[in-house]
């Protein structure tokens, strides 16, 4: 009976080597797995001990594998996580063994902090105390970074459309708004959603397909379109319309609203002003400013009322302080001529200078000639430039002055 019991014991003994031998064998194969997937691993026993753990586990926290085994998992959890992490190897229901998507903050080596998404495997024996756990950690620091950054620059994005002085709007390719910013909705009262032919036009039904610009974007593929409109305040807006790729790879509409109503007030305000100046300077030269009331006189004054008819040519003479810039200015300011008038006095300038106080110069024509710079004849284009003491001018300048007057055209210096 001792024999048969000695032998059994030892089947018993071969038996559980075999078993042993297999798991150990598995226990490697497992850990030679971890070692060479991508996931993030350790093994830990009910102390939160490291049992094991791959090299990627050692390089999140910026050591070397070698001195994780055997340490204490729980030091390398924040305060805030620590508590966490004991309640969840020691929990009291033994029949949970998976925890998934639970987030911890570890310190690495360096003292920076990685947060991690986990998932825990708690492995119990028989008896339902626990052997080890298998924990899975994913960094997701730099995903919670660039998400932080998304949502930072998608702050900075917003702040910026709701804050200019601008309307910003999207219309999608079935003609509905598909944003428009704060600008744009005290205007309009509307938000995203609406069909963009009833706020915008007031229309039921949409535009006719030659007038919507919106359509000359989406299906002409026009590189962008101006057009003018007025809202019901009666405020003018310059509208610029550009293609906008969608994801899906569809085309919407982004448009521009710029208020040009100001804008548009100056002009008029500027063009008011333009017409009085214009009127002032001719009543100043009148032919009633000038003295003279003798039969040369009026023969002057009706000369001087055909030539400013003409787009001639005319040479005025007369002693020094006998006013012929009087007489220029006079035919200017009633000739039809929009543009300046000019007035040169040739005998102030040397013959280098007056030919680039004429003609112009280009850059580097001359020591000193740092840009390009127009000449008289330029900036009198469209009205009258008046050439004084033109006699004390020399014969080369004369010259390219003659080519002027009878070509109607001339080279800057250089």
């Amino acid at each position: 009976m001792k024999d048969i019991l000695i032998a059994q014991l030892a089947t018993q003994k071969k038996a559980l080597e075999k078993l042993q031998r297999g798991y150990d064998k598995l226990q490697k194969l497992y850990g030679e797995l971890c070692e060479y997937i991508p996931d993030i691993n350790v093994s830990v026993d009910e102390q939160l001990g490291v049992i094991d753990c791959n090299t990627a586990f050692a390089y999140l926290l910026g050591y070397k594998r070698e001195e994780l085994i055997g340490k204490s998992l729980l030091p390398l959890f924040t305060k805030e996580t620590q508590i966490l992490a004991e309640k969840i190897i020691h929990n009291p229901n033994k029949k949970e063994n998976q925890f998934r998507n639970i987030r911890y903050q570890l310190i690495r080596k360096d003292g920076k902090i990685v947060e991690v998404n986990t998932d825990i495997d708690v492995v119990h024996d028989g008896k339902r105390r626990i052997y080890k756990s298998r924990v899975f950690f994913q960094d997701v620091s730099e995903t919670k970074r660039l998400r932080e950054e998304v949502e930072n620059k998608q702050y900075m994005l917003d702040t910026i459309l709701n804050t200019i002085q601008e309307g910003v709007l999207i219309i999608d390719p079935h003609y509905k708004i598909q944003f428009m910013n704060k600008y744009l909705i005290k205007i309009f009262g509307s938000e995203v959603g609406n069909d963009c032919y009833k706020i915008l036009h007031g229309r039921e039904s949409k535009c006719a397909e030659n007038k919507c610009p919106d359509f000359q974007i989406l299906n002409k593929n026009e590189p962008f379109h101006i057009f003018y409109r007025k809202d019901q305040r009666g405020n003018l807006f310059e509208i610029t319309s550009f293609p906008f790729p969608n994801m899906d790879k569809t085309r919407s509409v982004l448009q521009i609203f710029r208020d040009i109503s100001e804008n548009r007030r100056l002009q008029e305000k500027l063009k008011e002003c333009k017409l009085t100046y214009l009127k002032e300077l001719r009543a100043r030269y009148k032919f009633d400013n000038i003295i003279g009331k003798s039969e040369k006189m009026q023969e002057i004054f009706d000369l001087i009322v055909s030539v400013a008819q003409t787009q001639c040519t005319v040479l005025i003479q007369g002693e020094s302080g006998t006013g012929k810039e009087l007489i220029a200015r006079a035919i200017h300011y009633n000739s039809p001529q929009k543009g300046a008038f000019i007035a040169v006095s040739c005998s102030v300038f040397s013959e280098n200078l007056l030919e680039s106080e004429l003609f112009g110069h280009v850059k580097g024509a001359f020591t000193g000639a740092i840009r390009d710079k127009r000449g008289r004849f330029e900036l009198a284009h469209g009205g009258t430039i008046f050439l004084d003491e033109i006699g004390d001018i020399s014969p080369t300048i004369q010259g390219k002055l003659l080519r002027v007057l009878q070509e109607r055209e001339f080279e800057p210096v250089g």
